[in-house]
């Protein structure tokens, strides 16, 4: 809508012109700027809360990355007190149960006791030891003197001869033993 109005001015006619009229627009502005800065605090809020979760799992990487090698360090020990033969061994020679070499071994030192790295090697007990002892063995076991049952099931006579050669066993239990490993339900 144009509007146009005609003026006399001392003789002289004079012509006004002005635009269409323009609606009314209150407050869009604002409420654009409004929309704009909750989107971007909730961006900021995204990323922030992203970068917290990055921190978390770099940290937890790390703690991993730590306890590798103190696994390590014990597989080190392990490997240097079998390799050193009776000369480097502890006075009384007893890989089976030795708190002195085998517990709470330092690693890492730090003045943050969370920050402290160490490692402990754990046998395992014979079931008749471990209600006697508490249940921990600090030390080392002999795993090549376990039997393989499949190898016994394999070779009847020489598997009841080596069973019969273990200290208490008695003829009925070896071939107990032999009949629970053999395939057949005989």
């Amino acid at each position: 809508m144009k509007i146009q109005a005609t003026k006399k001015r001392g003789g002289a006619t004079f012509t006004t012109r002005t635009q269409r009229a323009r609606p009314r627009r209150r407050g869009l502005v604002l409420l654009l700027v409004l929309v704009a800065i909750v989107l971007l605090s909730l961006a900021a809020y995204t990323f922030a809360h992203w970068m917290t979760a990055e921190l978390a799992a770099a940290s937890a990487r790390g703690d991993q990355g730590q306890v590798e090698l103190l696994v390590d360090s014990g597989a080190s020990l392990i490997r240097s007190v079998l390799t050193e033969g009776a000369g480097g061994r502890p006075p009384s020679g007893d890989l089976a149960d030795n708190p002195a070499i085998f517990r709470g071994v330092l690693v890492r030192n730090d003045a943050d006791s969370r920050l402290r790295g160490r490692f402990t090697v754990l046998a395992a007990h014979p079931a008749s030891e471990f209600v006697t002892s508490g249940g921990v063995r600090y030390g080392l076991s002999n795993e090549s003197a376990r039997f393989n049952l499949g190898h016994l099931a394999a070779q009847e006579t020489a598997g009841r001869e080596m069973l019969l050669k273990l200290p208490g066993m008695t003829e009925d239990v070896a071939d107990a033993i032999l009949d629970w490993v053999d395939a057949d339900d005989m």
